[in-house]
């Protein structure tokens, strides 16, 4: 197979129309927060039979548990994040985009889930499985007992009605499920 990686969009949809890919790894932007590639880049894999292998579904940590402490995009969410975000080369970040913003998805995505009584990182990794062109996900994990639980999260699939939820509030795009 012939691929490639990146934290962004842009460029993978330029390599995607050449047309001579079989699968790309993607950190971050398709994601249970972000859901960016969605617009170009995922129709464009599958017009082109590319799968995506996906990185970063926790989104350096804030899909675990989101506070000012975390990072979005391997940057800390305080105040500089969108100049520090910028500097670090990673990818360009939109203009819609702030600490607050990331922070306030992220929080509102956590109240849902534990209207239904589950963790917020086990919505992160069920997620991304929606979408057909998805061929598997690359999880951070720094503890063994992290592999059973991811396991298990992975496992015990999460009601529709929570999906649809998000759906209905906008927390994910409406577009995010193609089976």
């Amino acid at each position: 197979a012939l691929g490639c990686g990146m934290n962004q969009n842009e460029m993978l949809v330029e390599f995607a129309k050449m047309g001579c890919f079989d699968c790309f790894l993607l950190a971050g932007r398709y994601t249970l927060l972000d859901q960016s590639s969605l617009e170009e880049l995922v129709p464009i894999c599958e017009k082109n039979n590319i799968s995506l292998i996906l990185g970063g579904v926790f989104n350096s940590g804030i899909l675990i548990d989101p506070s000012p402490d975390s990072y979005f995009d391997y940057t800390r969410l305080d105040s500089n994040w969108f100049n520090n975000l910028e500097k670090s080369l990673v990818r360009k970040p939109k203009n819609f985009e702030s600490a607050e913003y990331w922070l306030n998805k992220a929080y509102q995505i956590k109240s849902a889930c534990e209207n239904y009584n589950f963790p917020l990182k086990k919505a992160a990794i069920q997620f991304p499985y929606f979408n057909k062109i998805v061929s598997s996900c690359v999880l951070g994990m720094n503890q063994p007992r992290q592999v059973i639980e991811n396991i298990n999260d992975y496992k015990n699939k999460l009601p529709n009605d929570f999906w649809k939820y998000l759906k209905d509030n906008e927390l994910i795009e409406k577009n995010s499920f193609i089976t």
